[in-house]
């Protein structure tokens, strides 16, 4: 047993290597505590550059989401924009046949949609018409 151990140590030392082994393993401590300060100081750097950025990127962000407000209600709006929106039975159907169209429907697609009722047709052409005012 006391072989076994004394073998387990010998690869590693080999033999009189037991003064340069401490000297060694004196060496590694301050050599991690060189890494770990550094790494420190490479967070702090990585840590105040994303701070300012953090900032930086944090307001357009609410701006980006005021404007998708804003496009939200800009889009209750394009109803009001439809103001002449009295539009008759036979203008709807008209403009509900040229979306269909517009969208290269075959007949086969267009049945069903025919076969919606009047306000689901209308509010798809108003749809479609506020859609196509904005491109």
């Amino acid at each position: 047993r006391e072989n076994k151990g004394l073998r387990r140590k010998g690869p590693p030392g080999t033999g009189s290597a037991g003064g340069p082994e401490e000297a060694a393993d004196s060496r590694k401590p301050k050599f991690h505590l060189n890494i770990k300060t550094l790494t420190d100081d490479v967070l702090d750097r990585f840590a105040s550059i994303r701070i300012p950025r953090s900032k930086k990127e944090r307001p357009p962000l609410p701006h980006m989401k005021q404007s998708h407000s804003t496009d939200w209600s800009s889009t209750p709006m394009d109803p009001e924009d439809f103001a002449p929106k009295p539009l008759s039975e036979r203008e709807i159907i008209a403009l509900f046949e040229k979306m269909m169209e517009d969208m290269n429907l075959n007949e086969d697609k267009k049945m069903p949609l025919r076969e919606k009722d009047f306000n689901t047709k209308k509010e798809m052409v108003m749809q479609y018409i506020s859609t196509a005012s904005k491109s």
